[in-house]
């Protein structure tokens, strides 16, 4: 859904240093065997009356609305505290870590947001903390105007390798906004043609880039991942039937999976362009030439060309 918030206008390609960015070694947002996604309890859980009584009073800061505007954008997906600060940053907006602490904990005290962590399978849990909108918070966002999509359900009932999923869509999603001139993006956007044929898809994203709308997927392993990310780019030819195929991107745990999606398609016989990236490859000076393909077992590398503008 279409806002200021997923028009590129509003964020600004320079305002972080990304040649300074450090590149992770490793995904945090990586599908690990038998982990768990677990709720934090809310403190003191506010009704939606003292709600609407906290925002008429004025208690809720312009930095309040802004972040829970920002969540509501990625709905359909999850934030983290990184992607939220980037995204402030990206737009203009000065605040300090410890501001934003206390605006995502007041979100979370008034019911506005779920705060969530991964369990490993040994009972530990990693610092990465998840943030979602909840009923409540959709219908403040609705008042404040932003369109967005929220099914409180999915959300709920997402499992982790969905929710690593949908996490990596908001920082890819970032990323792109980091390093380039992106037009505008889409969150999980339905594309319905003729359900009864399967001519239905759900990118993970959507982003437009000199004035061509590029689609993403980001495959998780899990039972029968392979299967699911074949199928769902089959999907593409028939939502696309009669007219070019759009270029797909997908972006991948690591290398091996992306080899393993690049090799279940040829044999499939799937007719588009597909690029590949992965998680730790979006980041500082190395962004230019994340984007690659496979020839066999041989890596080919594409790096970001601006078009030429031709005086007519």
């Amino acid at each position: 859904m279409n806002n200021k918030f997923t028009k590129g206008a509003t964020y600004r390609v320079g305002h972080i240093d990304t040649t300074a960015e450090l590149i992770p070694q490793t995904s945090s947002f990586k599908a690990r065997p038998n982990e768990q996604h677990i709720f934090e309890p809310k403190p003191n859980t506010a009704t939606i009356e003292q709600v609407w009584e906290t925002l008429e009073q004025g208690q809720l800061t312009d930095l309040d609305k802004t972040l829970i505007s920002i969540i509501a954008v990625f709905a359909s997906a999850t934030c983290t505290t990184r992607a939220l600060s980037e995204m402030l940053i990206l737009q203009g907006t000065s605040a300090s870590k410890n501001v934003i602490e206390s605006s995502i904990k007041r979100l979370h005290r008034y019911n506005l947001i779920n705060l969530s962590r991964f369990q490993n399978e040994n009972g530990t849990q990693p610092s990465l903390r998840i943030i979602t909108l909840t009923i409540f918070g959709s219908q403040l966002v609705e008042k404040l105007e932003v369109p967005h999509r929220f099914n409180p359900k999915a959300t709920a009932s997402a499992e982790p390798h969905q929710v690593k999923s949908r996490t990596e869509t908001t920082h890819l999603i970032c990323n792109w906004l980091k390093q380039l001139p992106v037009e505008s993006f889409e969150v999980r956007p339905v594309i319905v043609i003729n359900p009864k044929d399967d001519a239905i898809i759900r990118p993970a994203a959507t982003i437009t880039l000199w004035g061509e709308k590029l689609f993403f997927e980001v495959p998780r392993r899990h039972e029968g991942w392979l299967e699911d990310i074949t199928d769902k780019l089959h999907r593409y030819t028939k939502v696309f039937a009669g007219k070019p195929l759009p270029t797909v991107i997908i972006n991948g745990e690591d290398i091996r999976m992306n080899h393993e999606i690049y090799e279940a398609l040829n044999n499939s016989g799937y007719p588009g362009e597909v690029l590949f990236t992965e998680d730790t490859a979006m980041f500082g000076t190395a962004f230019r030439t994340c984007l690659y393909t496979f020839n066999e077992s041989n890596v080919i590398k594409f790096a970001f060309n601006e078009p030429e503008t031709q005086a007519v």
